[in-house]
C-alpha cells in the first residue's frame, strides 16, 4: 500500500521534472524568437536604406519566425529531454508500482503525458512566437506573409517535437537503466545519419563514380529521413524569398508520420511493459538480439570500411582485423546486457550474422550488383545535361549553379565523359592525378541525376576543347548570357565596366542609361561570338583584358567577369567603335615586342638556378613558334594545366612534370607568370637562355 507521504513526495518529483523541461523550454525559445528577433533587427535597422527597409525586414522575420537551423534544433532537443523526463519514473520499479495502485488506466496515463507535454510545448512555444511578432510589428517586420509563415511553421515544429518526443519515449520504454536510455536516445535519433555515412564511405571506397549518396539513395523524397531533411530544408529557407519556399509541406508530412508510426510503437510498449523490466537493461528481453544487430551492423560496417582504407586493398589482414573487433563489440554489448562481464563470450552467432551482411552489403557494393557505378541514362530517356569542371570552372560560379544553367543536349558528349571515368589510383599514370568533373543528367520524366568522373588529362583536354564551342556551356558558366539576360541588363541595371575604357574611372559613365544600354549590345555582340567559336584557335590565344558586366543597388556591386581573346571580333569591334579602345589597341598589339625579359625558375630543384632571355630576336622566334607557352591565364592555360596535374603534388621522379616557373617582365614594367614542365624548357627555352648572376 502507498503511503500519503510517498505518494505526495513522487508527486513532487513528477512535477520537478515537469517544471524543468518546462524552463528548458522557455529559455531555448526565449533565444531562438525574442532574443534573435531583437538583436538581428536593430543591428538591421542601422544598416539598411528607406527604399529597401521593408523588404529586407519582412524577409528577416520571415527567416526568424519560419524554420531556421538554431530553431530546428532546439525543437529537436526539448522533445528528446522532454520525452526522457516523461516516461523516465518506469526504471524505478517502485514508482511504477506507485502508479500502478493509483485508480487510472494505463491508457488514461499515457494519454495525460502526452496531452500535457503536448499542451506545454504549444504555449510556451506560441508565447515566445507571439513575442517575436510584436517586435517584428515594431520595426515594421510584420506582413501576411510572415503570419503564413509563421502558422505553417508552428505546425511544422510541433510535429516534430512530438517525433522526437517520442523517439526519446521509446528508448526509455524499451530499456530499464537511465544511462542505457540515453545511449538508446541517441543511437534512434542518429541512426539514419550513420546510415547515410555508411553508404557515402562504401560508395566513395567501392565505386569509381563518386557522388553523393544523399541525393540518389536517400533523396529528399524519401520520407525515411525526417530528421536529415528537417535540418537541411531549415538551413535551405534561411535564404528562401518567396513566401511558399518558407513552408515545408514535405517536411509537415515526415514528421506526422514520424511521430504516429513511432507513438504508434510507444503506447503499445507502454501497454505491453511489465513492471518487473525496472533495473533491467532492456525492457523486453525477446528484443535482446534485435537490438544488439540494431547496434552490431552498422558497426561492423564501419570497421570493414576502415580496415579496407588502413590496407588499401581487400585481403586476409582486412578481414581478420574486422572479426576481431566485431565480436569484441558484440561481446561488450552481450556484456552490457546480461550484466555480467563473463557474458563477452556468449551468443557469438549474433556476431557471425553481423559479419555476414556486412559481406553481404560489401560485395553488392564491390561488384556493383545494383549498376550504380555504370549507370548512364538511355539515349531515349535524355533531355539535357548540365556539365562542372572543377579545375576550369571554379572561377565563374558556383558548380551547383553552373549545372543548373548549362543545358547540353549532346548525348554522346556526356556518354563519352561517363565511359572514360577511371578511378584516382589509375589517373596516377605518369603523374596524372585526373580531372575531376561532375555531370548532372536531366531526364525526360523529371528525375535529376548527378555523377562525379574522372578523367585522365588527354580525354579531359578533349572534352574541354568540345566543350568551348558549345554555346551551352558559356551560357551555363555565365549568367549574363541566358536567356533573360539582354532583357535584364535594360530592366534590372545592369552596367558595363571595361578596363579597356578611357575614362575607366567615370562614375557618369559606369551608371548612365546610355551604358546600361550598351551593356545590352555587348553581350548580343558577345554571344554572337560564342556561337561562332573556333576551339582550336581560341586555345592558341592569349586572354586580353577582360570585361566585366555590373550590377549596382544599394548594398553592393555585384559582376560578372566576360573573357576575351583575339576570336571575340564582334565584342571587340563594339569596343572599339564605343570608346572603350584605349588599352584594346595596345592589347592587340604584338605581345612578343611589348615583353623585355623572360626569367625561368626551376622549381624543386636541387639547385638553385635560375635562367634568363633578353635577346629581342630569340623572344619574338619562341612567342612566333608557341605562343601558348606565354599564356597566363584564359582558356588555354587550363587546357594546357589539365595535363600538369594542377590539384597533385608533384614528384622529383617524374621530371617531365616537374614544373617550373616562368617570368615574364613588359617594357611597361608588368609583369606576367606562367608555369611550363622541364620538358618545355629543354625543347624551346634552354638553348636561347642563360644563367643569371
Amino acid at each position: 500500500m502507498t503511503s500519503k507521504k510517498y505518494y505526495l513526495d513522487r508527486m513532487k518529483e513528477n512535477a520537478r521534472r515537469r517544471l524543468t523541461t518546462w524552463v528548458m523550454m522557455i529559455i531555448s525559445f526565449l533565444m531562438v524568437f525574442p532574443l534573435v528577433a531583437i538583436c538581428g533587427a536593430e543591428m538591421m535597422r542601422n544598416d539598411l536604406t528607406a527604399k529597401n527597409y521593408r523588404r529586407e525586414m519582412v524577409e528577416f522575420f520571415k527567416m526568424v519566425l519560419g524554420a531556421n537551423p538554431m530553431l530546428c534544433l532546439a525543437v529537436m532537443a526539448c522533445g528528446l529531454i522532454a520525452g526522457f523526463m516523461a516516461f523516465i519514473y518506469l526504471h524505478g520499479r517502485d514508482k511504477v508500482d506507485m502508479y500502478g495502485s493509483i485508480p487510472e488506466s494505463a491508457k488514461a496515463r499515457f494519454v495525460k503525458i502526452y496531452a500535457v507535454t503536448a499542451i506545454g510545448f504549444a504555449v510556451i512555444y506560441g508565447v515566445m512566437a507571439f513575442v517575436a511578432l510584436l517586435i517584428g510589428l515594431a520595426y515594421g517586420g510584420i506582413s501576411g506573409g510572415v503570419l503564413l509563415v509563421a502558422f505553417c511553421n508552428f505546425i511544422e515544429m510541433f510535429l516534430i517535437f512530438m517525433a522526437y518526443f517520442s523517439i526519446a519515449a521509446l528508448a526509455v520504454l524499451l530499456t530499464g537503466r537511465p544511462a542505457i536510455a540515453v545511449c538508446g536516445t541517441l543511437v534512434f535519433m542518429g541512426y539514419e545519419f550513420v546510415v547515410r555515412f555508411l553508404a557515402m564511405l562504401y560508395l566513395e571506397s567501392f565505386f569509381k563514380t563518386i557522388y553523393s549518396a544523399s541525393e540518389m539513395m536517400f533523396g529528399d523524397q524519401l520520407y525515411t529521413a525526417p530528421i536529415y531533411n528537417a535540418l537541411s530544408s531549415s538551413a535551405e529557407r534561411i535564404d528562401a524569398g518567396h513566401t511558399l519556399q518558407y513552408i515545408n509541406y514535405q517536411g509537415m508530412l515526415r514528421a506526422f508520420i514520424l511521430f504516429v508510426v513511432v507513438t504508434g510503437i510507444v503506447y503499445y510498449s507502454y501497454r505491453k511493459r511489465a513492471s518487473e523490466a525496472a533495473g533491467n537493461s532492456v525492457a523486453f528481453p525477446a528484443l535482446k538480439a534485435w537490438l544488439k544487430l540494431f547496434v552490431l551492423i552498422p558497426f561492423s560496417l564501419l570497421v570493414l570500411i576502415a580496415s579496407y582504407g588502413m590496407f588499401e586493398k581487400f585481403g586476409v589482414s582486412t578481414i581478420l582485423l574486422t572479426v576481431v573487433v566485431v565480436a569484441i563489440a558484440g561481446g561488450f554489448i552481450e556484456a552490457m546486457f546480461q550484466s555480467d562481464i563473463k557474458a563477452i563470450v556468449k551468443k557469438p552467432h549474433h556476431t557471425i550474422i553481423a559479419l555476414v551482411v556486412t559481406g553481404i552489403v560489401f560485395v553488392i557494393f564491390k561488384q556493383d550488383l545494383f549498376g550504380v557505378d555504370t549507370y548512364i541514362p538511355k539515349e531515349s530517356s535524355f533531355e539535357s545535361a548540365g556539365l562542372y569542371l572543377y579545375d576550369m570552372d571554379d572561377s565563374y560560379k558556383d558548380g551547383s549553379a553552373i549545372m543548373k544553367d548549362m543545358k547540353i543536349k549532346d548525348y554522346d558528349l556526356v556518354r563519352e565523359i561517363a565511359e572514360n571515368n577511371v578511378t584516382d589510383n589509375e589517373a596516377l599514370e605518369d603523374g596524372d592525378f585526373g580531372n575531376r568533373c561532375a555531370v548532372e543528367y536531366r531526364l525526360k520524366n523529371g528525375r535529376c541525376v548527378r555523377r562525379e568522373y574522372c578523367l585522365m588529362a588527354k580525354e579531359a583536354q578533349k572534352i574541354y576543347k568540345t566543350l568551348l564551342g558549345m554555346p551551352e556551356y558559356w551560357k551555363g558558366i555565365h549568367d549574363c548570357l541566358n536567356a533573360d539576360s539582354l532583357d535584364n541588363a535594360t530592366e534590372y541595371g545592369w552596367t558595363l565596366d571595361s578596363q579597356f575604357a578611357d575614362d575607366y574611372e567615370s562614375e557618369d559613365k559606369k551608371l548612365s542609361k546610355k551604358n546600361t544600354e550598351e551593356t545590352a549590345q555587348l553581350l548580343e555582340a558577345y554571344l554572337e561570338d560564342v556561337n561562332h567559336l573556333d576551339p582550336e584557335k581560341l586555345l592558341s590565344e592569349r586572354e586580353l583584358d577582360p570585361v566585366y558586366i555590373m550590377y549596382k543597388d544599394d548594398e553592393s556591386t555585384q559582376y560578372e567577369r566576360l573573357p576575351i581573346t583575339p576570336s571575340f571580333q564582334n565584342t571587340i569591334a563594339f569596343l572599339e567603335g564605343h570608346g572603350y579602345a584605349g588599352k584594346m589597341q595596345k592589347a592587340l598589339e604584338e605581345p612578343s615586342k611589348a615583353i623585355k625579359d623572360i626569367y625561368i625558375y626551376p622549381e624543386y630543384s636541387e639547385e638553385d638556378e635560375v635562367y634568363v632571355i633578353q635577346d629581342e630576336a630569340a623572344i619574338k622566334e619562341i612567342y612566333e613558334a608557341h605562343p601558348e607557352l606565354f599564356v597566363s591565364s584564359g582558356f588555354a592555360y587550363n587546357y594546357k594545366q589539365m595535363g600538369m596535374a594542377p590539384d597533385g603534388e608533384y614528384n622529383q621522379d617524374t621530371v617531365i612534370r616537374s614544373p617550373m616557373n616562368v617570368s615574364i617582365t613588359y617594357k611597361n614594367m608588368e609583369s606576367d607568370s606562367v608555369e611550363i614542365s622541364a620538358e618545355e624548357f629543354e625543347k624551346y627555352f634552354k638553348k636561347y637562355a642563360t644563367l643569371s648572376e
